[in-house]
C-alpha cells in the first residue's frame, strides 16, 4: 500500500492523510457499487465534461434537449463545481451530482444508467448492459 511507503518517507501524519483522503472514499464507492449492481438498468444518461456543461458532452446535452429526449431519459451531469449553483436553471428531468467525493446517489445512478458519456474524467462502466463512450476527438 502506497500510504505505508509514504509513512516511511514523510511521516505518519501524511500517511493518515492519504488514507483518509483517497483510500477510504475509494473503498466506500466500491462497497456502494457492489450493493447497487443488482439494480436493473434504467433510462438514465450520465454526462461528464472538462468544464461543467460544455465541451463535447455539452454539445450532446444540447442535442438531447433539442430533440426532447429529456422527457424519455433522466439526465445526470457530474459537475466539478458547487452543485447548488446549477440546480435552479435546469430543464425538466436534468439533475446534477458531484463528480468527486463519496456519494451514494452517484453510485446508484452510475450502476443503473443506460448511457455514460464523458470528456475528461472516465466514468466506470459497472455492468455489460451499459454503453460507455469517450467523447474526445483527435
Amino acid at each position: 500500500m502506497r500510504a505505508f511507503k509514504i509513512k516511511g518517507k514523510y511521516g505518519i501524519k501524511q500517511a493518515i492523510y492519504i488514507i483518509y483522503k483517497y483510500k477510504i472514499p475509494r473503498m466506500f464507492q466500491y462497497i456502494f457499487e457492489c450493493l447497487f449492481c443488482q439494480v436493473g438498468v434504467k433510462n438514465i444518461i450520465m454526462l461528464e465534461s472538462h468544464n461543467d456543461f460544455d465541451m463535447n458532452a455539452g454539445s450532446l446535452y444540447q442535442c438531447i434537449l433539442n430533440n426532447g429526449l429529456n422527457t424519455e431519459f433522466k439526465i445526470f451531469w457530474l459537475v466539478k463545481n458547487d452543485t447548488n449553483k446549477f440546480k435552479h436553471d435546469l430543464p425538466f428531468n436534468v439533475f446534477v451530482l458531484p463528480l468527486y467525493g463519496v456519494s451514494i446517489k452517484r453510485s446508484y445512478i452510475n450502476c443503473s444508467a443506460k448511457y455514460l458519456f464523458y470528456d475528461d474524467v472516465p466514468i466506470k462502466k459497472t455492468r455489460d448492459e451499459q454503453v460507455c463512450t469517450y467523447l474526445g476527438h483527435a
